[in-house]
């Protein structure tokens, strides 16, 4: 059924589709499993919106699949899939383990010409975020957001100046 809703390709279906594995862990790690088909890049596309949509509601069930995560967003192509993937990181309490997997991968996103300024946007997020446990990746990431900022779009100027005033609270 599940593989069904996220066929549908369509908001009303994503919903319904996160309502179903909201709390089931073994929906849940299905939903993994899609993110991760290389063959079939809609049925990803669609897991990788609904498993963000879930971890917004419960980000428990991240939990012991940041390697999978880290691994598909490294090697996909696929803009929609990675931004769905950091999505979902900025709502979880990265664990220790992988903290500095993340912020590597959310420093190259944001240092990256290439990628959608959506990846970008939720990357600088879950750097503010990863800033309080790892103080030194500050100063590579201002410099990445004054050398943007310029000309960037406001969603992502939006989220910079967020990641600033963090900073500023951070320093006092």
């Amino acid at each position: 059924m599940l593989k069904e809703l996220l066929l549908r390709k369509n908001r009303p279906s994503i919903t319904a589709a996160t309502q179903l594995v909201h709390d089931d862990y073994s929906l849940f790690r299905e939903l993994i499993v899609y993110i991760g088909d290389k063959k079939d890049i809609n049925l990803a596309s669609m897991a990788a919106w609904t498993m963000s949509e879930v971890v917004a509601q419960n980000n428990s069930l991240l939990e012991p699949h940041y390697k999978v995560l880290l691994e598909v967003a490294n090697n996909s192509r696929h803009g929609g899939i990675k931004r769905n993937i950091v999505r979902a990181f900025q709502f979880a309490e990265i664990p220790d383990t992988f903290t500095w997997d993340v912020a590597d991968i959310c420093l190259r996103f944001l240092s990256s010409k290439d990628e959608p300024i959506a990846v970008k946007a939720y990357s600088v997020t879950v750097l503010q975020h990863l800033a309080l446990k790892i103080p030194d990746i500050k100063d590579e990431v201002v410099f990445e957001l004054e050398r943007q900022m310029p000309y960037s779009t406001p969603a992502f100027t939006v989220r910079a100046k967020a990641f600033f005033k963090a900073l500023k609270k951070l320093e006092k």
